[in-house]
């Protein structure tokens, strides 16, 4: 991991930013208070939905309503000591419909605003949780750095207590073959194709790689990520999973499959006849040994970043993120010699049960399979999965 010893530009703007916002922290604590002791009926417990590239606040709607109605089933004293799972709030953003092109940096920071307003709105708050498809992980994944603070010795995302980090397919490594897409991308696919920034490596290098953005995620009490393992020309299984070859490969795709299942536990959801298999693994957290994190910080290792020598980031990457510790969620959506629309290679959307409106939801039945899927992740988050 490299060292915080010096920042890059952009861990100083992040914290500059982080500070910026500490008056309206404060005065968060003292509205939680204020609430509190008038016993107002608010929700206690916040689940934020982010959409990916050129998505809305509709993608996630299928999961938003999973959650309502397992929350109001949900008797108060069931679940991992959540209080009140009545009392959930279920918010899709919104924040950057229409602006998912101008990189990670901006949407992210865009999206800790929406969240802070959002608990500014709602003093009661106690407890918080994210949800991220495709880019919408990467964005979340900026936003807690922002939002994240310490209360003592209490870890602290926007003055409340983070629970559970989900991301639905998202590139969490990057993906160095989109190099030649990036003009259509705009800063967003500069980000994604790891492309180096102005005298710093690339911005997904350091969200992987430095305590200023793995210290906020390593606080939420549980990680999970979901994978496609076929059908998805958006994301690749090895990104979305955070695994990858031997010596940085990303490009043998099969491999790093079959050592992934070589390891994981699998099962099946769904309804009889359309059962999905799921392979899921759990990576314990570690430390990264000390000889690793003098390499990362070394001006050798740092030029390697610059210059986008993709395997030696890769590496460095994958063991950074996965030191926080993850459970891996692995998912073969069923392919139907019956159900013809299942050849074609919508599992990107299909895992979300997506229901975006407009051009979309002219093929949304198609789509609906991966609500099992949903269903699995609403357990999750509320602590029964």
């Amino acid at each position: 991991m490299a060292s915080e010893a010096t920042d890059w530009p952009a861990q100083e703007a992040l914290k500059a930013r982080r500070d910026g916002l500490k008056a309206r922290i404060e005065k968060l604590k003292e509205r939680k208070k204020a609430a509190e002791a008038a016993q107002e009926a608010e929700p206690h417990y916040l689940i934020v939905l982010c959409h990916g590239l050129s998505g809305t606040a509709n993608d996630l709607n299928y999961l938003k309503r999973a959650i309502d109605n397992l929350a109001t089933a949900t008797t108060p004293s069931s679940g991992e000591g959540l209080p009140g799972f009545r009392r959930v709030l279920v918010h899709g953003s919104s924040c950057n419909v229409g602006k998912t092109f101008e990189g990670v940096e901006a949407a992210g920071l865009r999206l800790a605003e929406e969240v802070l307003s959002l608990v500014e709105t709602f003093p009661r708050l106690q407890q918080i949780s994210f949800v991220g498809h495709s880019l919408g992980g990467l964005l979340a994944r900026y936003a807690i750095a922002v939002l994240y603070h310490k209360e003592g010795d209490a870890e602290r995302v926007c003055s409340l207590d983070p629970l559970y980090f989900v991301t639905t397919v998202s590139p969490h490594l990057g993906e160095p073959n989109i190099k030649h897409v990036t003009a259509v991308l705009g800063q967003t696919g500069h980000d994604i194709a790891l492309l180096p920034r102005v005298s710093e490596p690339p911005l997904l290098f350091q969200l992987c790689t430095t305590r200023t953005f793995l210290d906020p995620l390593a606080a939420f009490k549980r990680r999970r990520l979901y994978s496609n393992v076929q059908g998805d020309t958006m994301v690749p299984f090895w990104t979305a999973a955070i695994e990858i070859g031997e010596n940085g490969d990303h490009n043998d795709g099969a491999r790093i499959l079959g050592r992934f299942t070589a390891k994981a536990t699998r099962y099946e959801i769904g309804e009889r006849g359309c059962e999905h298999e799921l392979m899921t693994f759990e990576q314990e957290a570690f430390t990264v040994p000390e000889d690793s994190e003098a390499a990362s910080s070394s001006a050798a290792s740092q030029l390697v970043a610059l210059t986008n020598a993709v395997p030696s980031q890769l590496t460095a990457m994958a063991q950074g993120l996965n030191s926080v510790g993850w459970s891996k969620v692995a998912v073969k959506l069923r392919v139907s010699l019956w159900r013809p629309h299942t050849w074609l290679p919508l599992a990107h959307a299909r895992l979300i049960a997506n229901e975006r409106k407009g051009l979309l939801s002219l093929i949304s039945s198609l789509l609906e399979d991966g609500q099992p899927v949903m269903d699995d992740l609403a357990k999750y988050v509320l602590g029964q999965g």
